[in-house]
C-alpha cells in the first residue's frame, strides 16, 4: 500500500502511515522496525514541511529515547519536537499534540533521569490544567508517573492514594492498548507501594485488553506481573501455569521479532538486487530519455524537455503564489560571429555559454535552449534582487569566457543580452504570458544596449 501511494504522490498519507507504523512497531517492541518508520516519517514531514506532524514525530521518537535509556538524545528530540510545534500554524491533519504533552516529556524525562524535584515540579500542576481542560490521557498519564515518583521517593502514603484515585477512573475513552497500560503501570504501582487489594480487580481487566489486543508482547508482560505477585504474595498455585505462558508468550514474541528482522534483511536484499538492476538498465534509459528532452548541440532541455519541467513547476508556483521568473538570453550579434568565424566555432561558442548557464541552474533552477541562439531560465520563489544579482553574474560570467567577437558591436568578446520578467501567477494567469513579457523585456533593452539586462515585474 505505501509502495502504490508513493507511486501516486500521496506523500501526506504515508507521512502520517509511517508514524502509524513507528508507533505500532514500538507497541510490539520492535524497535529496530519503529526507527526506520518513524525516521522516513521524518523525511517526509520536513520535505512536506509539516510542521504539527513533524512535532508529534519527534514526541514519539522521544518517547523510543527515553525507553532505551538514551537520555540525551530523548531531550533533544523532545526539544526539536516543540521547535516544531511552535513553528506549525495548521492542524490540517488533527494532531494530538499539546502544550501539555511536552510538559509530561518534560517530567518522564527529569523522572528518568532521577531529577524527582523537578519531575514533580513539571507534573504537579499539569495534573490540575489537565483535569481543568477534561484531557483523561494527559491527567491518567501524570497521575501514574506522580505516583511512580513517590514511590521512589519512598512515600508510600501518597503512592496508594494515586492508586485508589486511579482506580476510580473511567478508561471508557481510551483504546484497548492505552487500557491495558494503564493497568499494567497500576500494577507496577500496587508492587512498589506493597497495596495489593486492587490487584485482582486489575488483572482481571488487563486480561481482558490482552485477550482482545492479542500481542504477543502484552502476553509476556502480563504472565510477567502474574509471577511477580505469586513470587510476592508467596502463592505458588498459579505459578506453573504463569510461566508456562510467559514461556509460550515469549517464544511467540521471539518468533514475530526474528520474522521482522527476517522481512527486513530480505527487503534489503531484494533492494540491493532491484539497485543492480537498474544500473544495468540506467545507462540506456538515460540516453533514450536525453534525446526526448536535451538538446543536442548544447545538453540543454530541449522545447519538449521545457515543456515538461513548465507543467508542474507553474501550477504549483500558482497554487502556492509563489514568484515566478523566466528570462530569455540571446547572443549578441550572433549571426555576425557566425559569419566571421564560421557555424563551427558557433556551436563551441553555444556549448561553451550553455556550459554556464547549466552549472548555474544546477541547484537553483532550470535551463533550456530556446532555438538558435536564444536560451530561457526559468526559477521559482526567488526575490527580484536576487535575480537581478543572477543576471549580473550571467553577464561577468560570459565575458570572462573571453570567447573573441570582432564584428560585435557590444564587446570585444561574445556577450549576451538578457530580459526577464518576474511575478506571482494569477488563477488565469498561463506560461506562455511569462514568455511574452520576458520577450518584451529582451526588445525593449536591445533598443538602447547590449550586455545588460532588463526585468519587468508584470505579464
Amino acid at each position: 500500500a505505501l509502495e502504490l501511494q508513493l507511486k501516486n504522490g500521496y506523500y501526506d498519507l504515508i507521512l502520517i502511515q509511517s508514524n502509524l507504523l513507528a508507533l505500532l512497531y514500538t507497541h510490539l517492541d520492535d524497535e529496530q522496525s519503529a526507527m526506520d518508520h518513524f525516521f522516513r516519517a521524518l523525511k517526509l514531514a520536513k520535505i512536506n514541511e509539516n510542521h504539527m506532524m513533524l512535532s508529534a514525530i519527534y514526541a514519539n521518537l522521544g518517547s523510543l529515547y527515553l525507553k532505551q535509556g538514551a537520555y540525551d538524545q530523548a531531550s533533544s528530540t523532545f526539544a526539536s519536537s516543540y521547535e516544531a510545534f511552535k513553528t506549525a500554524i495548521h492542524n490540517s491533519d488533527n494532531v494530538n499534540t499539546t502544550e501539555e504533552v511536552f510538559q509530561l516529556n518534560s517530567a518522564m524525562l527529569a523522572f528518568y533521569q532521577k531529577d524527582y524535584t523537578q519531575a514533580l515540579h513539571i507534573i504537579n500542576p499539569l495534573i490540575n490544567i489537565a483535569l481543568q481542560k477534561k484531557d483523561p490521557t494527559t491527567y491518567t498519564e501524570g497521575l501514574i508517573l506522580q505516583g511512580k515518583i513517590y514511590a521512589s521517593l519512598g512515600k508510600v502514603e501518597k503512592v496508594i492514594e494515586k492508586i485508589e484515585l486511579l482506580c476510580s477512573l473511567s478508561f471508557s475513552t481510551f483504546t484497548p492498548l492505552n487500557c491495558f497500560e494503564a493497568n499494567m503501570d497500576l500494577l507496577e504501582l500496587c508492587f512498589l507501594s506493597g497495596y495489593l487489594e486492587p490487584v485482582p480487580e486489575i488483572f482481571q481487566n488487563s486480561y481482558q485488553y490482552a485477550r482482545t489486543l492479542k500481542l504477543p508482547n502484552k502476553w509476556v508482560t502480563f504472565y510477567d506481573y502474574l509471577i511477580q505477585l505469586s513470587k510476592y504474595t508467596k502463592n505458588e498455585s498459579f505459578l506453573e501455569e504463569a510461566y508456562e505462558n510467559y514461556y509460550f508468550w515469549s517464544c511467540k514474541q521471539d518468533s514475530f521479532i526474528k520474522h521482522a528482522r527476517l522481512t527486513r534483511i530480505n527487503n534489503m536484499n531484494a533492494l540491493y538486487r532491484a539497485r543492480k538492476n537498474k544500473e544495468k538498465t540506467y545507462k540506456v534509459r538515460k540516453e533514450l530519455r536525453d534525446m526526448a528532452v536535451k538538446d543536442e548541440l548544447t545538453q540543454l532541455a530541449n522545447r519538449y524537455g521545457l515543456n515538461q519541467y513548465v507543467k508542474y513547476t507553474f501550477q504549483m508556483a500558482k497554487v502556492e503564489q509563489l514568484p515566478f521568473t523566466v528570462l530569455l538570453l540571446d547572443v549578441d550579434y550572433f549571426k555576425e560571429y557566425n559569419d566571421t568565424y564560421g557555424h563551427l566555432q558557433g556551436d563551441h561558442c553555444l556549448r561553451k555559454l550553455s556550459q554556464i548557464l547549466a552549472s548555474f541552474t544546477e541547484k537553483t533552477g532550470f535551463a533550456a535552449r530556446y532555438g538558435g541562439d536564444e536560451f530561457i531560465l526559468i526559477f521559482i520563489n526567488k526575490t527580484l534582487e536576487e535575480m537581478e544579482r543572477y543576471a549580473r553574474t550571467i553577464l561577468d560570467a560570459v565575458t570572462k569566457l573571453e570567447i573573441e567577437h570582432s564584428a560585435s558591436k557590444a564587446s570585444p568578446y561574445v556577450s549576451v543580452t538578457i530580459g526577464g520578467v518576474q511575478c506571482v501567477p494569477s488563477t488565469s494567469s498561463d506560461f506562455l504570458d511569462y514568455i511574452h513579457a520576458a520577450d518584451n523585456a529582451l526588445y525593449f533593452i536591445k533598443r538602447s544596449t547590449r550586455n545588460n539586462y532588463y526585468f519587468e515585474t508584470h505579464c
